[in-house]
C-alpha cells in the first residue's frame, strides 16, 4: 500500500521529463527556423559554452569517448535485447514490468538525447553561412565560374608540387601529432578574421576501428555529444590536415557541410606547412570537380 503512489509518481515524473524534453526541443527548432537571428543569436552567445565546457571534459584522453560510447550502448543494448528474448520464451511473469520499464527508459534516453542535439547541434544548422559571417559576395553558381575555379584549383595544386621547397615525402606524412597540433593553430588563425574561431579547442582524435569508416568511405565525424574532432586514423596522411580542420569548423558550431568544407579550406590554405596547402587544395578541387559535373549534367 505504501510503494504504489511511490510508483506512480515516478511513472509521472518519467513521462513529464520526456514531455518536457520534446517539447523545448520542438520550440527551439522552430524558433531556430522561423524566428529571424535566434540561430545567430545562440551560435554566437550560448553554444560556446558546449566545447568551453563538455569539450574540454572529454579533451585530455587519448581515445574517443563517443566511439567507447557506442561500443557500450551496442553491448547493453544485446544484453537487454537477450534478457527480453528470455523472458518472451519462459513467459516469465515479470516480462511485462520489464518491457514497460523499458520502454520508458528508453524514451527518456532518447527524449534527452534529442534536446542535448537540439541544443549542441540542430540549432546551429540554421545560423549565419560562412559567406554572411565572413562578408563574402554571393553569386549564382554557373558552369563557366566552376571551370574558372577548377582551372585556378588545378594550378595552385601545379604551383606546390613544383615548389623547390616541396617533397612528395610530404603525401605520406604520417606525423598526426603534428597535424593534430597544426590544424588546431590553422583554425585559431581563422580567428583574425571572425571571432566565431576564436576560444576553446578540443583534440582531434582518430577512431580506433577506423576500418569501418574506411568501408563507408568516412574520413572523419563530429560528435555533438561529446563535442570531440574524429578522424579516421587509417586514411591516405595527405587527407588528414583538411579533415580534421573541417570537424573542428563544425566545434565552431558551423554544421552545414559546405560551411565546414570552405573553412577547412581556408584554414588550410592560410597554414604555412605545405602538407596542409596541398590536403586543402586537393579537396577544394575534388569538391569543385565534383560540382562541375552535376552542373553539366554528367
Amino acid at each position: 500500500m505504501t510503494r504504489r503512489p511511490a510508483m506512480i509518481s515516478d511513472h509521472k515524473f518519467t513521462y513529464i521529463f520526456i514531455g518536457a524534453c520534446t517539447f523545448v526541443s520542438l520550440a527551439l527548432n522552430l524558433s531556430a527556423r522561423f524566428l529571424e537571428g535566434f540561430a545567430q543569436w545562440y551560435a554566437v552567445n550560448i553554444y560556446p559554452v558546449f566545447p568551453a565546457a563538455i569539450g574540454r571534459a572529454f579533451s585530455g584522453w587519448n581515445f574517443s569517448f563517443f566511439e567507447a560510447g557506442m561500443i557500450l550502448f551496442a553491448i547493453i543494448s544485446c544484453l537487454l535485447l537477450l534478457k527480453g528474448f528470455w523472458m518472451l520464451l519462459t513467459c516469465d511473469s515479470q516480462k511485462k514490468i520489464f518491457f514497460s520499464s523499458g520502454m520508458r527508459f528508453f524514451l527518456s534516453v532518447a527524449a534527452g538525447l534529442m534536446l542535448f542535439y537540439t541544443l549542441s547541434c540542430s540549432i546551429n544548422y540554421q545560423r549565419d553561412g560562412i559567406g554572411t559571417v565572413l562578408q563574402l559576395p554571393q553569386e549564382e553558381v554557373s558552369k563557366e565560374k566552376l571551370e574558372k575555379l577548377c582551372s585556378i584549383l588545378s594550378e595552385d595544386l601545379t604551383a606546390l608540387t613544383k615548389d623547390p621547397e616541396w617533397d612528395v615525402s610530404l603525401q605520406t606524412l604520417n606525423d598526426m601529432n603534428y597535424i593534430e597540433t597544426e590544424a588546431v593553430s590553422a583554425m585559431k588563425q581563422l580567428a583574425k578574421k571572425d571571432s566565431s574561431f576564436a576560444g576553446y579547442y578540443t583534440k582531434p582524435k582518430p577512431i580506433y576501428f577506423s576500418e569501418i569508416l574506411s568501408g563507408f568511405g568516412i574520413e572523419g565525424f563530429f560528435s555533438p555529444f561529446t563535442m570531440e574532432a574524429n578522424y579516421n586514423g587509417d586514411m591516405t596522411p595527405f587527407l588528414a590536415p583538411y579533415t580534421i580542420s573541417h570537424e573542428l569548423a563544425h566545434l565552431k558550431g558551423f554544421m552545414r557541410e559546405e560551411d565546414a568544407g570552405f573553412i577547412a579550406y581556408l584554414a588550410c590554405k592560410n597554414s604555412p606547412s605545405k602538407v596542409f596547402q596541398y590536403s586543402g587544395t586537393f579537396h577544394a578541387l575534388t569538391f569543385s570537380l565534383a560540382a562541375l559535373k552535376s552542373e553539366i549534367g554528367g
